[in-house]
């Protein structure tokens, strides 16, 4: 039997493998053909943009646009995003579940001593489940958007945040 990618997963090289989907394996080329078969039968177009079938399930009831969400099943090696939800169905592919929260750290500029780090992340499904509230939508359409939330570290950037209370607590 044919392997399903040309290019096979390589411990030293996770980001870039596997690659290379294998189109002459029989089972690669059946389930390209079984897939634009119910493409077909739901009506959805062969050139539709991902972002256009894909969306948020939980924001789709708001009665707003659509809200396009990144990611797959989790069936692929190295997937950074994995979603779940409805089956496809004539409107697209509602995603219920996936990731919840997000957070990164890293230290700009390759700086290993004497620098803050930037921590960025999401409320992927937004911070409220009331349709009414500002916040029901707004961190999932950052996540669809890509656009990182920076988390303040220093004091500095603390204190300067506008949007953030703290509380200090003394003896």
């Amino acid at each position: 039997m044919l392997p399903l990618w040309l290019t096979a997963f390589d411990a030293s090289d996770p980001v870039n493998t596997p690659r290379d989907l294998n189109t002459a394996n029989a089972e690669v080329q059946q389930a390209f053909g079984d897939a634009i078969n119910r493409i077909n039968e739901l009506g959805i177009a062969l050139d539709a943009a991902f972002g256009d079938v894909q969306y948020s399930g939980i924001h789709a009831d708001s009665g707003a646009q659509r809200i396009p969400i990144f990611g797959d099943l989790g069936n692929a090696t190295g997937s950074f995003t994995v979603t779940g939800g409805a089956s496809l169905d004539e409107t697209g592919y509602p995603v219920l579940r996936g990731n919840s929260y997000l957070h990164t750290v890293s230290w700009e500029n390759g700086c290993t001593q004497d620098c803050a780090p930037l921590a960025e992340g999401f409320v992927t499904y937004s911070q409220s489940t009331d349709p009414a509230n500002p916040h029901f939508r707004d961190q999932t359409e950052r996540y669809s958007a890509k656009q990182w939330i920076k988390y303040p570290f220093s004091e500095a950037e603390i204190v300067a945040d506008t949007n953030l209370t703290t509380e200090r607590l003394t003896e």
